[in-house]
């Protein structure tokens, strides 16, 4: 799942992510991921912006964290955030990078939560 609000950073993530082979279901925010969860279930990582509207980022954590399909779920940050390593921290998620960036770190660090 790739949570990101601006549609054109939301279009590139996704199709760069499907040309990786990569089952993307894009999410404009948080509130409407969560919907999307509690009807098809937590997906296998959640790529997320910390910029999002209707629920912060530690809402949005705690609500798929708090589900029994949720608790090890990996989650990766995306934002330009400049304090993005200590929300990590506090959100206890699996990584992190910082905007802007280059593809193949974020491909490394997806593909090492997946396996």
């Amino acid at each position: 799942m790739l949570i990101e609000d601006d549609f054109d950073t939301q279009f590139l993530f996704t199709e760069c992510l499907r040309a990786e082979d990569y089952d993307v279901v894009p999410m404009e925010h948080g509130k409407k991921a969560l919907d999307y969860i509690e009807k098809h279930g937590t997906p296998d990582l959640i790529l997320m912006d910390l910029n999002t509207p209707f629920l912060t980022p530690d809402e949005f954590v705690a609500g798929v964290r708090k589900r029994s399909d949720g608790k090890d779920t990996p989650f990766i940050i995306v934002s330009e955030k400049s304090d993005i390593d200590e929300y990590a921290q506090r959100l206890k998620v699996n990584g992190f990078i910082k905007k802007p960036f280059d593809l193949d770190p974020l491909l490394a660090m997806i593909s090492h939560n997946l396996h």
